[in-house]
């Protein structure tokens, strides 16, 4: 299974990264499994375009 954490700045990722890897891990331990889990990459600080998400929230909606 792949998942993505994203937050606005590095902290707040990190932070939730951590809060969603607890779930998984309890998750695993209250089923009985095993749960391995891999960081492949981190993406800082999300920066939003504000003109170019209007223009596709109008698209979508």
């Amino acid at each position: 299974m792949e998942w993505l954490v994203r937050a606005p700045t590095t902290l707040e990722m990190e932070d939730t990264r951590r809060r969603v890897t607890a779930c998984f891990e309890a998750a695993a331990l209250a089923s009985g499994c095993k749960v391995e889990i891999t960081v492949t990459s981190t993406l800082n600080e999300i920066t939003q375009n504000k003109v170019l998400g209007m223009k596709s929230r109008s698209t979508v909606t």
